[in-house]
């Protein structure tokens, strides 16, 4: 077999190369020139300077996530950004890998990048939303599950849709936010509630009411609510002292409503009522229960299912009211010492 050679004259020196391995040469410089994403020339690394780069390897991607290998593959199997396969090697596209980087709070790059900005913008978290009304997180668990406040699921966790919040906040007037309630006590110190009015005219909130409704009087009252509350404003209270004859103060005539009022008893009562209501429920786990019960998390799991401890459930999880528990465990030690025999038993 006769192999015909090609001379080519290079800085001087003479090579000899077949024709095959020529055709072989062209062929590659043709694929630099298309700017293969296999190839790093020198003249790629130049263009990818002046051009944004489209696509990135797994590995570069494993790298900004501070991921190891096998974590690396198993996310780029669950499909969540665009991923091909060129010249046998696989690649990221870096617009999708920030689009959903931008939805999701799980993975952080290691460049410190704050992940989920797009997802923030349209949602809070459970724990975002327990920290806007001062609450704690299991309580916004409970008001979920009493379907309350609608959710969605995002890469396997809960998110609050920010209009589905924002309708539910405005349909109740029990929970309030920080700004609210700021707002709520700069409003209240210009305003007297219906018992510390009554006080100021020496009599019982019951013998005030007539007073509101009648016609002749009811055009001086401003009335707003605060928090679900319905208070007289302090300035319309004053109208109300200086357009009328029949009542007074009932200390002296000269005293401004702006002073302190002692409380009445009515107004003691449903403030230690509202205290009571608003005090945050605490709940205990059943490694807790179990730990203080000195019984095993199975036996506590038992006494749930009998009912003895009540609905303790909130979604997968199980969270036990400790009022309630501290009630059952008193009952518990009662009857077990009616009998004579060790708690433990």
């Amino acid at each position: 077999m006769v192999v015909k050679l090609a001379t080519i004259d290079i800085l001087k020196f003479h090579f000899k190369i077949p024709y095959h391995e020529k055709g072989r040469r062209r062929a590659r410089l043709k694929k630099r020139k298309t700017g293969s994403p296999t190839r790093f020339s020198a003249e790629h690394k130049t263009d990818s300077k002046q051009q944004e780069r489209i696509w990135m390897t797994i590995k570069e991607m494993g790298d900004l996530l501070g991921l190891k290998k096998t974590d690396r593959y198993w996310l780029v199997h669950k499909n969540v950004f665009e991923t091909k396969t060129l010249y046998g090697k696989m690649w990221v596209n870096i617009a999708s890998f920030e689009k959903w980087y931008a939805n999701q709070v799980k993975y952080q790059k290691i460049t410190g990048e704050e992940p989920g900005v797009e997802l923030k913008a349209w949602s809070y978290s459970v724990r975002d939303a327990a920290e806007m009304l001062g609450i704690p997180e299991d309580r916004v668990y409970e008001l979920i599950k009493e379907k309350r406040i609608k959710t969605v699921t995002v890469d396997y966790v809960m998110r609050i849709p920010k209009k589905a919040f924002s309708r539910w906040y405005q349909g109740q007037k029990h929970y309030r936010t920080a700004e609210d309630r700021e707002r709520d006590r700069e409003l209240e110190e210009a305003t007297l509630s219906f018992p510390q009015a009554a006080a100021l005219l020496g009599m019982t909130r019951t013998q005030f009411y007539p007073i509101l409704k009648r016609r002749d009087f009811s055009t001086f009252f401003d009335i707003v609510e605060i928090a679900g509350k319905r208070k007289i404003t302090k300035e319309s209270f004053r109208k109300f002292l200086e357009g009328q004859d029949t009542y007074r103060l009932a200390t002296e005539e000269n005293r401004h409503p702006d002073e302190p009022v002692e409380e009445s008893q009515d107004e003691r009562a449903e403030n230690k009522d509202q205290s009571k209501e608003e005090e945050p429920v605490i709940y205990l786990s059943l490694a807790e229960a179990a730990a203080q019960a000195h019984i095993s998390r199975q036996a506590i799991s038992k006494h749930i299912a009998k009912g003895s401890l009540g609905d303790c459930r909130q979604g997968r999880s199980v969270r036990i009211p400790k009022d309630r528990f501290e009630a059952w465990m008193k009952k518990r030690k009662e009857e077990v010492e009616s009998y004579g025999i060790d708690q433990r038993a």
